[in-house]
């Protein structure tokens, strides 16, 4: 193996993940892993609801179910009329459930820090892992790594595990921690995207232990992190950090990171094949 190289550690089991959002009504990519409710003619109906403005679709089982209950008052008050005496308040429009995809932005340290005790191993098992459950559901990866100076987007979003796979067995790690940077690169992306297509639903997630030391413009990296960190959360993406903090040398700056994005944090430990769907999925649903 290549100094500066390391190779990932096996792939979890990672089980289903999944999330009930409700979603604009935008243009929506199609996918497997969040179910996601709309008044459009799209997807499977589920059940009635009372309409916001005009009903879309008439849904007419619930509508009938609601008249139902008034009809002894109504034929008391009105003898005179149809079998069915309906309301314009007993209207019910269809809610119609679909599946659709996410965009998960990872956020990758690449920089010295992240060769102890075999983090990167770690953290390349665990993305690998989730790229393949993001293959499966049909669901867009992106990765942005930072060591060094400065930070790269090293892969585009895409579905394509094989690729993402081998850029991951190819990452160098060494140097400083521009992380501001990471962040910086990541924001735009993340913008971009939602511009592109406003129905995705994006997850950042940033594998760092938290200790920027490279700034952006100023002379101070982290107010450069904090204020990239508050771009992202206007944005209103869904963010976890993953901290890969030395047990031994705990300050709690990726916890610090976490709180500025507006997410979760866990442990570099927490990703074990048991747990990584359910706090990947947790952070999707927020």
């Amino acid at each position: 193996m290549c100094p500066g190289l390391t190779n990932p550690g096996p792939p979890f089991r990672v089980k289903k993940l999944a999330a009930d959002l409700n979603l604009p009504r935008e243009r929506q990519r199609l996918g497997r892993r969040t179910s996601v409710t709309n008044t459009e003619p799209v997807g499977r109906y589920v059940r009635g609801a009372i309409p916001i403005d005009k009903a879309h679709s008439l849904a007419f089982d619930a509508t009938v179910r609601e008249a139902a209950i008034h009809q002894a008052e109504r034929k008391e008050a009105e003898p005179e009329g149809s079998t069915l005496r309906l309301k314009s308040w007993d209207v019910r429009e269809k809610v119609r459930e679909r599946k659709v995809s996410n965009l998960i932005v990872f956020v990758l340290d690449t920089s010295g820090s992240m060769g102890v005790e075999n983090h990167m191993v770690m953290t390349k098992g665990a993305i690998l892992s989730l790229l393949t459950d993001a293959y499966q559901k049909r669901d867009r990866v992106a990765l942005v790594t930072f060591h060094g100076s400065g930070a790269e987007l090293v892969l585009d979003p895409t579905n394509s595990v094989q690729r993402a796979e081998r850029l991951l067995r190819q990452l160098p790690t060494g140097g400083r921690t521009p992380l501001a940077d990471g962040l910086r690169i990541a924001g735009e992306l993340l913008d971009k995207e939602r511009q592109r297509d406003p129905g995705i639903l994006p997850l950042l997630i940033v594998v760092s232990d938290g200790r920027a030391n490279v700034a952006l413009h100023g002379s101070d990296p982290i107010e450069d992190v904090r204020r990239m960190a508050s771009r992202i959360r206007e944005l209103n993406v869904n963010s976890m950090v993953v901290d890969t903090e030395a047990e031994h040398f705990r300050i709690g700056l990726a916890s610090r990171l976490a709180n500025w994005l507006g997410g979760p944090c866990y442990r570099i430990e927490d990703l074990d094949a048991h747990s990584t769907s359910r706090l990947v999925r947790q952070a999707i649903g927020r």
